[in-house]
């Protein structure tokens, strides 16, 4: 095989390289907002005047929306008497997982599922400097932490191996998480458990409360340094599925639904009054009552002082085509012997469209309620999820008290992609308006020295697809950005001076199927723009297709060209030698393809390439050079003007560069692409001979190791963009080459 191996030594000293970054700037100011698309489980406490509220979001992932790119992180603010948010952004607990908050009398604790815990004063002033470590944690999976007052009792849950037996562990701390009782084993369950595990304190015992595989509730309860008081099975097994415990200071409710008459979806409520040391007491309920949906419901049990409060979604599911499923929020007030004025519930809110709340939490006191449920406040489908809540005297007034909402933060930006023209370059991104919704397009102007020109991004399109990335060319004076939207390709012309010729996006091609695919590819050939794709278009579900477009933004072609018309082709990418076009794709079969298309519109016959797939394509000036990154380093092969391949076997040069989004060019002096590796920024310059392409790789300076998706502009190439969190989101920033102590200035790397 014909091939030649480049090997780096990227671990050279810092000293060894020619070049250092400048400070970093954002592109754009950070802007403040609903900066979270999902969330976790939310928590409260409370130190009489105001609310804690805890959870974790996903505000950090990258790419947003995306399970591939999920990062939870743990938050939390504070929240007054009226509903206010006081911490904006909110203050994020890195490392901590799911976390559950307590407050001790003087301070805030908030402890976390990985074994860290901070305090924080009622001011919201971090008590310490870094975060301290709970020792003897349980084993396994942390299920709940609840504080008593004077003791915190953590319970974790472990599988034994490959079968379903569970072991549930136990540790008993005092307030400070000083060792009461070390890990003891309370239970090997020998099927595991059916549904919940709650813990519950009534200021001097716990009690806890599971599910068992057979549906059957076992009950424990501990005294204050974690000897058993009692253990027993205070109901018969059933269908139970969710179970909810609450204390009113001296002794339990228990409450769980079931299906009376075992009638599919019709679920109600019952349980039982348990004693301090979880003595059967008496029964309770029916509450509640109706078409519930249990597998999706979610609900919420607390003692507010004079009363316990269960707050629950009750509704019908329609199967009428076109309408809509009926929900209502409930709350259901128990008083300590489990009379009940309502035992249905008083109506809190409409929850006019589905799906029912993915979480509710509450708490509260005399004449102070608090319910937060994760959803949409009016669960419209255009509002943003989140945790919203209201404060509130009585369930008369809980329509007209004033939401409030958690997840504040920076708005996410990501997908970056740039051109450069003489000393101006257009970098165009994707950023949040909410963490939830569709992100829309952005722009800006940087100048040689990375200044930004526009002080307010330019918006190119208030909508585009999720994990996909714009692309951004340029004639030579001024720019051209396309981007996917689910009805198809749009484009945009962005003036050199930061004008919007075009009113609108132009619409390169409608889907007719209304589906995000791949990421467009754009290129210039001195006389037109060539956009092309490789996907769903006009008429067809499949192939590689391509529309040219005048200077003026209008198109050359009322019809897609078609250059393939097979099933499942991807990853389009597109270069010009100054007169046509060379188009690349990728099959489902792992094996890149390329076709000249004319000036005029014309596509020639494919060419297998021999490569996985086109990660880049350069003009080298006689000969298009199609690079694809791939797990061995970087393959190249060359293709003609004419889109015909000169070589038969790929080189193979181990340089680095990202394969979802290469950054390389060519002008008079060569070819560069450039990538990261071990935290190094790597120059690679392609060189061609007659017989072969030869790569030459320079290490350039050292990154902070924080930086995504990179990318390359300027005139010289010595300007760099790249996403780093930022108060806990990704956000955009540019730097630029140095020189580095020793070295002498360089026009280019």
């Amino acid at each position: 095989m014909k091939k030649i191996l480049i090997v780096l030594l990227f671990a050279a000293a810092a000293s060894a390289q020619p070049f250092v970054f400048a400070p970093a700037n954002p592109v754009s100011q950070p802007r403040i907002g609903s900066a979270a698309s999902s969330f976790g489980t939310m928590r409260i406490a409370s130190d009489g005047t105001n609310l804690l509220l805890v959870w974790t979001d996903d505000r950090g992932s990258l790419p947003a929306h995306s399970n591939a790119g999920s990062r939870y992180g743990t938050f939390l603010t504070r929240v007054d008497g009226q509903g206010n948010v006081l911490d904006v952004p909110n203050i994020e607990l890195p490392g901590f997982g799911e976390a559950w908050p307590f407050w001790d009398g003087q301070e805030y604790i908030v402890a976390g599922s990985s074994g860290k815990y901070v305090r924080m004063s009622a001011a919201g002033e971090m008590l310490d400097a870094a975060p301290r470590t709970i020792a003897q944690l349980p084993r396994g999976t942390i299920v709940d932490m609840v504080w008593s007052g004077g003791r915190i009792l953590v319970v974790g849950r472990r599988r034994t191996g490959d079968t379903s037996a569970t072991k549930l562990y136990v540790t008993m701390y005092d307030h400070a998480f000083n060792v009461v009782r070390g890990e003891f084993l309370l239970e090997s369950s020998p099927g595991g458990y059916s549904g919940d595990i709650r813990v519950a304190t009534n200021g001097r015992q716990f009690l806890i409360a599971r599910n068992t595989s057979g549906y059957c509730f076992k009950v424990t309860a501990l005294d204050a340094e974690g000897s058993i008081l009692r253990e027993t099975m205070p109901l018969s097994c059933d269908t139970y599925s969710h179970i909810w415990i609450a204390s009113d200071g001296l002794n339990y409710l228990l409450l769980h639904d079931t299906r009376p008459g075992q009638v599919d979806y019709q679920w109600d409520y019952r349980g039982v009054f348990l004693s301090d040391s979880g003595e059967f007491l008496g029964n309770a309920g029916p509450f509640g009552g109706g078409n519930i949906l249990s597998t999706y419901q979610q609900a919420a049990l607390t003692w507010e002082g004079d009363s316990y409060q269960f707050v629950y979604p009750h509704g019908t599911w329609q199967t009428a085509p076109g309408s809509d499923d009926q929900f209502v929020l409930l709350a259901v007030t128990i008083d300590q012997i489990g009379n009940s004025y309502n035992r249905l519930g008083d109506r809190l809110q409409s929850l006019a469209h589905r799906p029912i709340p993915f979480g509710i939490t509450a708490t509260g006191e005399p004449g102070k309620r608090i319910v937060m449920t994760l959803g949409s406040d009016s669960y419209s489908t255009s509002d943003p999820w989140s945790w919203k809540g209201r404060i509130y005297a009585s369930p008369a007034q809980y329509a007209t008290a004033p939401a409030f909402a958690a997840g504040q933060g920076v708005l996410p930006q990501e997908s970056p992609a740039s051109a450069t023209a003489g000393d101006v370059s257009l970098l165009a991104w994707r950023e949040a308006d909410n963490g939830s919704s569709a992100f829309p397009l952005v722009a800006a102007r940087v100048d040689s020295h990375g200044r930004t020109l526009d002080a307010t991004p330019l918006r190119l399109a208030a909508v585009t697809c999720d994990d996909t990335t714009p692309r951004v060319v340029t004639n030579g004076r001024d720019f051209f950005v396309a981007w996917r939207e689910g009805p198809g390709v749009k484009a945009r012309r962005v003036g050199r001076d930061g004008s919007l010729p075009d009113a609108a996006p132009i619409t390169v091609f409608k889907d007719d199927q209304q589906r995000c695919a791949a990421t467009p590819a754009v290129a210039w050939n001195g006389s037109d723009y060539l956009v092309a794709w490789a996907g769903p278009g006009p008429g067809v579900s499949s192939g590689a297709s391509a529309v040219r477009v005048r200077p003026d933004g209008t198109l050359h072609d009322e019809l897609p060209i078609r250059i393939a018309a097979a099933d499942g082709l991807a990853h389009a990418n597109v270069a010009s030698d100054g007169k046509d076009f060379f188009v690349a794709w990728e099959t489902p079969q792992n094996v890149a393809f390329g076709a000249r298309v004319t000036a005029a519109g014309t596509a020639a016959g494919a060419t297998s390439l021999g490569v996985e797939h086109p990660s880049l394509i350069l003009w080298t000036g006689t000969s298009y050079a199609v690079l694809s990154a791939d797990a061995d380093g970087l393959r190249a092969v060359r293709a003609d003007r004419n889109g015909q391949l000169v070589d038969q076997q790929p080189f193979l040069f181990a340089a680095p560069i990202d394969a979802r989004n290469a950054q390389g060019s060519c002008d008079a002096t060569g070819c560069y692409v450039f990538g990261i590796a071990d935290g190094l920024v790597v120059s690679t310059r392609i060189e061609e001979t007659p017989s072969a392409l030869i790569a030459t790789s320079t290490p350039l300076a050292r990154t902070d190791g924080a930086w995504q998706q990179m990318i390359v502009f300027g005139a010289n190439r010595t300007q760099f963009g790249y996403l780093e969190p930022y108060l806990s989101s990704y956000h955009l920033f540019t730097t630029q080459l140095l020189p580095a102590r020793g070295h002498a200035v360089r026009s280019r790397p």
